[in-house]
């Protein structure tokens, strides 16, 4: 059988996408009514394309079961409980190569899965009268996600990588190929403004740990950079659904509101850039975003930055493997978290570990209590550990009579 996922454009919904599953060349109703409820609760495309893809998967499950999950329902058949188990080892597995799939990715299938399966019999229990049959379906129901409660324990440890962002000498060495000035050779871009957007658009995240879409949704109005000379100037981080958006992909803020203050010298970069550069775009005046596209003008797309970055990689291999611009938000934490360290030195270690927290959990726009903080410290413990290290060696070596 022929699944696939098509995105497709919709004038009536102000030209956005949705990705539709296609079986056998049309479009199954049932899936494209979950996308269209999802897509009305605010979701962007790049969740709903996520959803999409699992519904797919289950999908062909349930075509090598040799049944239909829709007639099945509407029959009033429910999926048995062995039938979820066999579910929980089809999602586990990649189908090409049969190695286990990251914990987050047969997560994110079984919590799609189990919301779409009770959406799709919670339909056909819709169109059931008489009250026996309403309260044997509901049973059924029950009896199904209680099935996925119990299968949905993944078969290996779930736990978060931690992060780790470039080292010094990586970070130097990226900032000077960045730097937009025309007489660095070290710049792959070639273009004054391509050269000035990469550059404002990459220190929002080296300097101001932005999430991709945090920083591909600023607008001019998020920028207060005038004023007093004591008064501060930041960006504001806004949960905006970017509705109208000229991309497929629209991007998403996906952390709480928050303000980014800017240095002096950041305040002039970005000041430069809305001012003199941005302008310099034919058709920039009609855009209320700050980074758009050289070629079409329109803000970038999702994938944009990452294919600026491979730009560099392709000039500077020796950054390949090590550069995202998740990598580069990895770089701010660890910079940030070796900054708080040093500022509340004489502080206890809970104390100390208190206004860590705090401080990590607003910069990065984490819930109070988030265990992200502590994904993202790997980088300054390794460099807290590698000068203990030498440390210990330069004692050792040099025959510190104290370790007689």
């Amino acid at each position: 059988m022929n699944i696939q996922v098509a995105s497709t454009k919709f004038d009536k919904l102000a030209n956005q996408h949705l990705p539709l599953v296609i079986i056998e060349g049309s479009v199954d109703l049932t899936a494209a009514s979950y996308t269209m409820q999802r897509y009305d609760e605010g979701h962007p495309y790049k969740t709903l394309k996520a959803e999409a893809d699992v519904i797919k998967k289950l999908y062909e499950f349930c075509a090598n079961r040799g049944f239909s999950l829709s007639a099945r329902f509407a029959a009033g058949d429910h999926l048995q409980i062995g039938e979820i188990e066999g579910l929980s080892a089809f999602y586990s597995a990649r189908v090409d190569t049969g190695e286990i799939v990251a914990s987050g990715t047969f997560k994110l299938r079984w919590i799609v899965t189990k919301a779409f399966v009770k959406f799709v019999w919670s339909f056909y229990q819709g169109r059931l009268k008489d009250p026996l049959q309403i309260k044997a379906a509901s049973a059924k129901l029950e009896t199904m996600l209680t099935s996925f409660g119990l299968h949905g324990k993944t078969p290996y440890l779930g736990n978060k990588s931690d992060k780790i962002g470039l080292d010094e000498e990586q970070k130097v060495k990226f900032l000077s190929i960045i730097n937009p000035l025309e007489e660095n050779k070290l710049n792959p871009w070639k273009s004054n403004y391509v050269r000035w957007r990469n550059y404002c658009l990459f220190l929002t995240m080296i300097l101001g740990g932005n999430r991709k879409g945090e920083s591909l949704g600023l607008k001019t109005a998020d920028f207060n950079l005038v004023g007093p000379k004591q008064a501060r100037k930041y960006f504001q981080i806004r949960k905006d659904e970017h509705q109208g958006y000229a991309r497929k992909e629209r991007p998403s803020v996906k952390t709480k509101e928050r303000d980014v203050h800017l240095n002096d010298v950041l305040v002039e970069i970005f000041t430069y850039y809305i001012t003199q550069v941005l302008p310099t775009l034919k058709n920039a005046k009609y855009s209320d975003y700050v980074f758009l596209s050289f070629d079409d003008h329109k803000p970038m797309s999702v994938q944009a930055p990452n294919d600026a970055l491979n730009a560099l990689i392709k000039k500077h291999p020796e950054f390949k493997g090590k550069l995202s611009p998740h990598r580069l938000r990895n770089t701010y934490f660890d910079t940030l978290r070796d900054e708080i360290d040093k500022e509340h030195e004489a502080e206890g270690p809970i104390a100390k570990q208190g206004i860590m927290a705090q401080l990590m959990e607003y910069s990065g726009g984490w819930a109070k209590g988030s265990a992200m903080p502590d994904h993202y410290a790997k980088g300054s413990i390794q460099r807290k550990v590698c000068d203990f290290t030498l440390s210990v060696q330069s004692r050792v070596l040099k025959g510190d009579s104290n370790n007689e």
